[in-house]
């Protein structure tokens, strides 16, 4: 799962998060500099939240939740939900099969 979205006005930046499902490779990059590196393989949580701050003279909190599914989750849909100082966006994964930029977004 990939996806990528800009954050500011004046000072924008681009968010671009990755998740490789079967591998647990994770990685957000924030300016195509990478902010966050995580292995997700075996996790007991449902919920995976990241928090950072984006910006200098315009600062934006962000959060980025990762929800999985309790059984079979390598091989089920995962929600992602983003947001940016006070918007939500969600986004669902839709097929394990789709390629890795490929989303659909509710």
């Amino acid at each position: 799962m990939q996806f990528s979205f800009l954050v500011g006005g004046q000072e924008q930046h681009q968010v671009d998060f990755s998740f490789d499902q079967f591998a647990g490779r994770l990685e957000i990059r924030v300016d195509g500099q990478r902010l966050v590196k995580d292995f997700r393989l075996l996790s007991l949580k449902l919920t995976k939240r990241y928090e950072f701050t984006v910006g200098q003279d315009e600062q934006h909190q962000i959060a980025i939740e990762k929800k999985r599914k309790l059984f079979l989750a390598g091989f089920r849909p995962q929600q992602y939900e983003y947001r940016s100082t006070a918007n939500w966006c969600k986004l669902t994964k839709v097929s394990c099969a789709n390629t890795p930029g490929s989303r659909q977004q509710s």
